[in-house]
């Protein structure tokens, strides 16, 4: 199995978690700005369609409290409520995610639910530090179903390096 991303002349894509033989039924709308697709007969691409949904709506929130943010002055108390605003959402993703995440712990959507930005700046809602248990999980899990999966691969090296890498901080700051 894989994760495969189809990319569109708009600069617009999607991405699916496929297996050997499946036949899956797409139906696409990237005339709009923001793309649109519906997927049949693939449940992990569905799970991947239900974390980018819940990622455009959060965007949309994201995107509604910098700009009221950009309206009021520095160090105002708008602001600080704006923050604060933004902090709730974040954590809120974080719990909606943890969720996805344990409801189906050997998904291949899981990788992309680690991986996730948050807001517009390209941060990681996860750090992998801080974040090493979950990383752990999915990492844990998703080697014992897909050990020859390249994206699984992949993340096991990842959270092999980060955990090597953890243990000499600890090590450095004993």
């Amino acid at each position: 199995p894989g994760i495969y991303q189809l990319s569109f002349f708009n600069d617009q894509s999607i991405y699916l978690v496929l297996f050997p033989g499946d036949r899956i039924h797409l139906d696409i709308d990237n005339s709009k700005t923001a793309i649109s697709y519906y997927v049949e007969n693939s449940p992990e691409s569905k799970r991947v369609k239900e974390l980018v949904d819940k990622q455009t709506y959060v965007l949309r929130q994201v995107d509604q409290l910098s700009q009221a943010w950009e309206l009021n002055p520095p160090d105002s108390l708008q602001r600080r409520k704006i923050d604060s605003a933004y902090m709730t959402i974040m954590r809120a993703q974080k719990e909606f995610t943890e969720d996805f995440i344990r409801q189906d712990p050997k998904s291949l959507a899981n990788i992309m639910a680690i991986y996730q930005n948050f807001g517009r700046k390209a941060q990681p809602l996860f750090d992998p530090y801080d974040d090493l248990s979950l990383f752990r999980f999915v990492d844990s899990n998703l080697v014992a179903a897909y050990p020859l999966s390249s994206p699984v691969i992949a993340l096991n090296r990842e959270v092999n390096q980060i955990k090597e890498n953890y243990t000499d901080r600890l090590e450095t700051n004993q």
